[in-house]
């Protein structure tokens, strides 16, 4: 009988184990989540901060360069990248939310290359799409100036046609955010 009573005892021990160490992991899950959370958040602010210099910058109405976007996007893209590399521990909302992140930084991404190459050769490296400069050259400026060549015009064409791309974009970003339920986590639609 006290060997039945040892046995017992042993399996209770075990099980305890088994328990606390089910518990250990359950833990390090949500916390990993947590953090990853609390760093999404951040790093979504910054993505739609970028959206709306985009849309200003191409509207006109920022005095930032693409530079300076396209640097602040690369950021974006390498903490969207850190945070994808827990994908195995995230909660499946945690990883949906980052997921469609992800599609959001490309998209910018996209426009923002279609935006350096529809103004490169018009304006210096640093200058934003007005073609103000934050250089003291005004070369370029000057010469598209005196005269349009066609080059200049597929290029103009080319903007509107990314104006008018980008509007479309952000209309319909404006119906899924008003329709969207608030949640915990930033989102950048």
């Amino acid at each position: 009988m006290a060997e039945n009573r040892h046995h017992i005892g042993r399996i209770g021990r075990i099980a305890c184990d088994v328990a606390a160490v089910v518990a250990a992991l359950v833990a390090i899950v949500f916390g990993v989540n947590a953090a990853v959370s609390n760093s999404f958040n951040t790093t979504a602010t910054t993505l739609q901060k970028n959206l709306a210099t985009y849309t200003a910058l191409v509207e006109g109405k920022s005095n930032a360069t693409l530079s300076s976007l396209t640097d602040s996007q690369a950021q974006v893209d390498a903490q969207l990248s850190d945070a994808q590399n827990t994908h195995a521990v995230q909660l499946p909302h945690v990883r949906t939310t980052i997921a469609d992140a992800v599609a959001a930084s490309k998209k910018l991404d996209k426009q923002i290359a279609d935006l350096k190459a529809a103004t490169s050769g018009t304006t210096s490296k640093d200058a934003n799409v007005n073609g103000k400069s934050d250089s003291s050259s005004t070369s370029d400026s000057d010469s598209s100036k005196s005269g349009s060549s066609a080059s200049d015009k597929a290029k103009q064409k080319k903007l509107d046609a990314l104006l008018k791309q980008n509007s479309q974009a952000n209309s319909s970003n404006e119906d899924s955010t008003s329709t969207s339920p608030d949640s915990s986590t930033t989102k950048p639609w």
